[in-house]
Formats: structure tokens, sequence, C-alpha cells
């Protein structure tokens, strides 16, 4: 093993298609490019004055695009040398607050990105300029971070309906164009506060966590269509699937990770990690 930061880590990019090499961002500022196999940093890069919260990979252009608490999200040219990272600027509506949450749109030179007071801005990474702006509903954006301490999914995007999905305390807003849609059936609401999704487009669904407990959404009505109750002691502190969707993974405050089937929420394998380390990223 090795450890490429300092402080906590906040964002995992899958670089080459093998899952060979990666990137990793940090509280610490910086964003390290690993080899898997060595295993090595062949890379770090320096360009962040505050705190990184979110690191993703747009695969078209081969950039990294990372943001946290400043207001611009920078993109990195990774196969250029010593190349310096670009900010994306919005002259007329910036981000006035630290960005939480980045999400790359699938087969395009789009990236989607997600401040604290519920501004949504879309970015075109061929001229790397915004593209579209949005709010979430008034009053209702209320991530489980406080600062920038470890921050889970707050989106994910529905390639198939090209809908984007913001977690707000209890509810998931589904913005579909400019148009942010009602929710169809307010009593499907999570228990708790939400403190991830991710959307599986092989099964056309999205999972939610609050506390023990992962809920299953509809990608075609919106509706709760399962949940899946107690999958660990601690509560959870990220989540994650499979790349076939048939298996979803729950790490832990108390520093386990769970391996449950998507279908029927039985779990397949549990990890715990020997300090009970939180679980940050996935």
């Amino acid at each position: 093993s090795i450890q490429p930061h300092t402080s906590v880590l906040t964002g995992i990019a899958y670089i080459t298609p093998d899952c060979k090499i990666i990137a990793t961002s940090s509280l610490d500022c910086t964003i390290a490019i690993i080899n898997l196999e060595k295993p090595s940093i062949v890379r770090r890069l320096l360009g962040h004055t505050a705190g990184i919260t979110s690191l993703v990979h747009n695969a078209q252009f081969d950039f990294l695009i990372s943001a946290g608490a400043e207001y611009n999200p920078l993109c990195w040219a990774i196969n250029v040398a010593n190349s310096k990272p670009i900010p994306l600027r919005d002259g007329r509506a910036p981000h006035t607050q630290g960005i939480i949450s980045l999400v790359p749109i699938p087969h395009s030179s789009y990236v989607v990105s997600l401040d604290k007071s519920g501004m949504i801005k879309y970015w075109d990474l061929k001229d790397f300029a915004c593209v579209q702006t949005m709010h979430c509903e008034s009053g209702t954006l209320e991530p489980p971070i406080t600062a920038f301490t470890p921050t889970w999914r707050t989106c994910a995007y529905n390639e198939r309906r090209k809908q984007l999905l913001t977690i707000a305390k209890r509810k998931v807003s589904i913005f579909e164009g400019n148009v942010q849609e009602p929710n169809p059936d307010p009593n499907t609401a999570a228990d708790y506060n939400i403190c991830g999704v991710v959307f599986l487009p092989d099964k056309n669904m999205f999972l939610t966590a609050s506390r023990r407990s992962v809920h299953i959404w509809s990608g075609v009505t919106g509706r709760l269509e399962k949940t899946f109750r107690g999958l660990a002691a601690d509560d959870c502190s990220s989540l994650d699937a499979s790349p076939l969707g048939d298996l979803l993974y729950f790490g832990t405050s108390g520093g386990d990770v769970v391996c449950a089937d998507t279908s029927t929420g039985q779990v397949v394998r549990r990890w715990s990690h020997p300090r009970e380390y939180k679980i940050s990223i996935l």
C-alpha cells in the first residue's frame, strides 16, 4: 500500500479503462496520479489553494477536473507534461460558495458542478465555458458535511433520460433540461438525511444511502422500489456500485465496507479496516 496524501482522501478517478492508473484527491490540496501495478505515485498535481472535495475524469479529452473550497473547478490536461490547470470561470454568474460535487456526463465534453448554495453549472470542456446555470429548490440543499470534511456523492447523472439527480436533505431532486421535476411520490422521502446517490445505467435505477439503509429508486418513474435496512452496524459514509450494477458497496463510519446484492439486499461480503478508520470514498 502507499499513502499519497497527508490528509483525508476525498476523490478517486479511474484514468485508464483497465483501472491500473488512477488519480486521487485530498483535503491536503493535492492530486496524485498512481500506478496500481507498482504501486507508485507517477505524478503529483499542484494548483489548489484549499481542500479538494471532488475529482472526476473526462475520457473524451483525457482531462481531470477537480473542485473544492475554491469557487472555480480546475481542469488538468494530464497527457501534457508540466501543463498548468485551466480554471473554469463564469464571469456572469460564478459559484459563490465552495463546490461539493462534480459529475461527468458520459460520452460528452460536459461536466456538472454543484456548490453548497445549490447552484448547478454545466461546463463544456471544448472551450472551458459555462453553458447553463440552474439552482436547486431554495433552502433544500443540505449536504451531510460540515465545512469540507469527507464528502459523499451528492450528484448523479441518468444518461438514458438525460436527467441530473441531486440529494437534498431527505429527498432526491431530478432535473430534466433546466427544469426541476416534481417529486412523483412525496411519501417516498428517506427516513434520514441522504448521504449519497449513485445511478446504475444497466439497471436504469439509482441508489441512495441514509444512516444504515440503502434505497432503490426507479430511473423511469423516480419512485422508491426497495429499501434494504440494517446493512451495517455503523452509519454510511460512502456509497458506490459495481460497473454492471449488480452489487452495491456501503462504506461506514466505523471502517467497514459491505458488499450486497442490489436485487435482494443480501450481504455478499464484508471487509473491516483494522484501525476502524472512517471510509471516506469508495
